[in-house]
């Protein structure tokens, strides 16, 4: 699917890879004989799934599509929030 690329942007934002991009795609890398329909119809949907997770991801809450996994993210999590509490600790002192 990446080498057929994710979306396709547009004037109205990002939208699934269209059939005739996928042909062209297919075309380009002399694909014709080797891949199957339901490869095609698979790499249509991954598109739509992509375009689909990306526009949730506009919520600040959720990560968007194209950024790398965190494996550890709970042990991310417990750093950074011992950090912070040391910081808030270190200013509560400084405050008085």
């Amino acid at each position: 699917m990446f080498s057929a690329g994710t979306a396709t942007q547009t004037g109205m934002g990002l939208v699934p890879l269209s059939w005739t991009e996928i042909k062209a795609w297919v075309d380009c890398n002399d694909l014709t004989d080797t891949i199957s329909p339901w490869e095609l119809i698979l790499i249509r949907k991954l598109s739509e799934e992509y375009c689909a997770e990306y526009h949730r991801a506009s919520d600040v809450r959720r990560p968007e599509p194209y950024l790398p996994v965190i494996e550890n993210v709970e042990e991310i999590r417990d750093k950074v929030a011992n950090q912070l509490a040391s910081i808030f600790s270190g200013y509560k002192k400084i405050k008085g």
